[in-house]
């Protein structure tokens, strides 16, 4: 490495959805807009929680607060085993914004970590 490498962006990866993949980093699968809406007003079980979870590297509850679901909330959420409409249409923007932003991240490193 010279005095102008940086080592690898070890961030995690999180595709970003096409128009007809919306959803796949909650584990969805939902293959058009039309079907993700239906998904979305019935509402998420909470297993995308999890899904979402691994996938981003960050802590349920930390997830939860990010979308503006309260620790009681979450914790009657996870006792009924699904979230309200609104709730999973917070978590589908959140995944969206996210993938996209760690996608931007990933491309400005590329260059940064070819060495």
């Amino acid at each position: 490495m010279n005095q102008f490498s940086v080592a690898p962006f070890d961030a995690p990866v999180v595709p970003v959805p096409s128009r007809g993949e919306r959803g796949v980093s909650l584990g969805l699968s939902a293959s058009n807009s039309a079907e993700l809406i239906q998904q979305v007003e019935r509402g998420f079980s909470f297993k995308t929680l999890h899904t979402l979870e691994s996938r981003s590297g960050l802590p349920g509850a930390a997830l939860a607060g990010l979308v503006g679901i309260p620790e009681r909330t979450l914790a009657r959420r996870r006792s009924k085993g699904k979230f309200t409409p609104e709730e999973s249409e917070r978590c589908c923007g959140w995944e969206r914004c996210s993938s996209r932003q760690w996608n931007c991240l990933r491309e400005i490193t590329r260059p940064l970590c070819v060495g």
